[in-house]
């Protein structure tokens, strides 16, 4: 079986998205580039990136996808607390990079769905079922959550998500006793 070839470009990305393939690369780029079936006239284009500069560039588009996720959970981001960025990183190690107009969406549904394989403390339930409507063509969804975020307090409720005209709503009814409290609150 032949591997498709690549330009300098196409293997640029790769290199961006995937950390042990760039940790590989710069341990052995003349095997990195064979591996991945970059055509020959890109090979000296490659040999002559700067290891240093690829992997302060991969880390600064990670941090634009953080943000992009913190954006859409910050509730859960802030629950996560001192664990929040650890978990980020191991999720992008062990996830593909979304693609599209809607690949920050996506991502934060991703990485929600890392947390509930994890079980780790912190998850929101509210905000991943938000999040998973914003992502889906639903007219209406309702879930019962332990966790909606109230004044930074965890209540017990009833959320609502609806769509008017095309936009995304939501809401919640707050029943009378808490949720379950996070750690670090």
């Amino acid at each position: 079986m032949s591997v498709r070839q690549q330009d300098a470009v196409e293997a640029m990305g790769l290199l961006l998205r995937d950390r042990a393939l760039r940790q590989r690369f710069a341990e052995d780029r003349h095997a990195v580039i064979k591996e991945l079936g970059v055509v020959s006239d890109d090979h000296d284009c490659l040999l002559s990136l700067d290891v240093e500069q690829l992997e302060a560039q991969a880390d600064s588009l990670i941090r634009k996808r953080r943000a992009e996720v913190v954006r859409f959970l910050p509730n859960t981001w802030s629950c996560l607390g001192t664990q929040a960025l650890c978990s980020f990183h191991e999720y992008v190690d062990d996830s593909p990079w979304p693609q599209g107009h809607r690949r920050h969406l996506l991502d934060a549904l991703g990485f929600c769905q890392f947390l509930v394989e994890r079980k780790q403390v912190g998850y929101l339930k509210s905000e991943h079922h938000w999040v998973w409507f914003l992502a889906n063509d639903r007219i209406f969804s309702i879930r019962i959550v332990s966790d909606l975020m109230i004044r930074e307090n965890a209540w017990s409720g009833i959320q609502i998500c609806f769509r008017l005209k095309g936009v995304a709503h939501r809401s919640a009814l707050r029943l009378l006793s808490r949720g379950t409290p996070f750690a670090g609150q």
